[in-house]
């Protein structure tokens, strides 16, 4: 639904998920963590229950703390979260209307109305002759050069050319001033905090789960495997290094993004990996080394993440990550249906490891390499500094490992802390109203009933 070429009949052939017996399954006390995500995309998807969202999500990030999840669980949650980013492929989403996806549709509309505005003053001019009569259409008509008039068909074609050119992707996005997009919710133009409320619970999803994850960056797929990142942060931070560079977009996404988180988790790049990008001044040498910086994300740095062959085709990447050739380098070794059907090894039961020549191990058997992840630190420094480029308050110290969000971007953030506060007391004290009303009801239901 989300991809550059979608499925058409996804929609409906998915809804069979969120089965109303389905959901209720996924919402007893003891659901496992891959129960409640389920049950948080179905309130999304089908906008029921939504209610019930903001418990059902604290429930789900303690139980993902608790049990965790494997490597490939990990992908997929993050490319569904961003689908729901996305809402999901819906042609009315809100970074659609913004114009972060959709590129290509606007060009193709945009070349049509070129094309049909020429046609129209050829027709004015008198250059070609329109015998077909349109009924319905305002017959007046307009001067062209001084000299020619437009038929009511052109004066038709250049009412039609002047909505397309206004707003290419939707009819409800009003054109950008100032090189900022505001958004029509129903008419309503209050800006672009009055989203709906299945995006704003989507973004809370994504980056509450990417908070937690800053918070514990790395996993073991069992006690005595090697360390490895979460892919989770690298399918994450790809899209917000992505996406970011489109202002209207960052003004949407700005407020739900974990600024302190990531500037705190930034801090902790090994000191190598900043050297190895030309970030860092090596010890070895008293001036820095002139290594030219990255032109795309994953310049040189083929071969695919295994994260990687599931985020590709996806709309909002389109060419802006993957450099060309980057996936030739990948052929021989894994696909997106390989990534996905990989099983993370259990622990030894006696503590003993045996060798074994590799011939009889398990393609599917995961365990993080070393090159991995390095790979994957690459990924994450690259993505640091490119949103530190594209967001004015979030600042990497150039030739060091310090993070800091200052400026307006932090006034902007104690601002939201406040609002937040100030809107859990204001929702506390509903609750405790309605409670009292509740108990006076009840004292007065009883003395009545006594005295009778």
């Amino acid at each position: 639904m989300t991809t550059l070429h979608p499925c058409l009949t996804s929609r409906e052939s998915i809804l069979s998920i969120w089965s109303h017996a389905a959901q209720v399954r996924r919402s007893v006390p003891d659901a496992k963590a891959s129960d409640l995500f389920i049950l948080l995309h179905g309130m999304l998807f089908t906008n029921i229950q939504l209610d019930d969202f903001q418990p059902t999500l604290a429930r789900f990030i303690e139980r993902l703390e608790i049990e965790g999840a494997e490597e490939r669980e990990w992908i997929m949650m993050g490319i569904i979260n961003i689908a729901s980013i996305m809402e999901y492929g819906r042609h009315g989403g809100v970074l659609r209307k913004v114009g972060c996806v959709g590129l290509k549709e606007v060009g193709r509309q945009a070349a049509s109305a070129i094309a049909m505005r020429v046609q129209a003053k050829k027709v004015g001019a008198g250059i070609l002759e329109s015998r077909t009569a349109l009924g319905g259409v305002d017959e007046e008509k307009m001067d062209v050069d001084d000299k020619h008039t437009l038929s009511p068909l052109s004066h038709h074609l250049s009412r039609v050319m002047d909505c397309v050119m206004k707003s290419p992707t939707l009819p409800e996005a009003e054109p950008q001033t100032g090189g900022t997009a505001r958004v029509r919710e129903d008419s309503n133009c209050d800006g672009i905090r009055d989203h709906p409320p299945a995006f704003k619970f989507a973004l809370q999803l994504v980056f509450q789960m990417l908070s937690s994850v800053l918070r514990h960056p790395t996993r073991k797929p069992f006690q005595y495997a090697q360390s490895t990142l979460n892919p989770y942060l690298i399918i994450i931070l790809t899209f917000l290094a992505t996406v970011l560079k489109h202002h209207p977009t960052l003004e949407t996404l700005e407020r739900s993004i974990p600024w302190a988180d990531l500037a705190s988790f930034f801090t902790v790049v090994p000191r190598k990996i900043m050297i190895s990008q030309g970030l860092m001044v090596s010890p070895k040498h008293n001036s820095a080394q002139h290594i030219e910086r990255w032109i795309m994300l994953t310049s040189g740095c083929a071969p695919p993440l295994p994260e990687d062959w599931c985020l590709r085709g996806m709309e909002w990447i389109g060419r802006k990550v993957f450099e060309r050739g980057f996936w030739k380098s990948g052929e021989d070794k894994k696909a997106e249906l390989e990534v996905l059907e990989m099983t993370e090894g259990k622990a030894l039961t006696d503590g003993t490891i045996e060798d074994d020549d590799g011939d009889d191990a398990p393609k599917s058997s995961l365990s993080g390499s070393g090159s991995e992840l390095v790979s994957r630190w690459v990924r994450i420094i690259r993505c640091g500094v490119n949103i530190a480029g594209a967001v004015d308050g979030f600042n990497w110290v150039d030739g060091s490992r310090e993070w800091n969000v200052e400026g307006k971007l932090a006034e902007k953030v104690t601002q939201w802390k406040e609002e937040d506060q100030a809107e859990s007391i204001s929702e506390e004290s509903e609750d405790d109203v309605n409670d009292l009303e509740e108990v006076n009801f009840k004292v007065s239901r009883f003395i009545f009933l006594t005295k009778n």
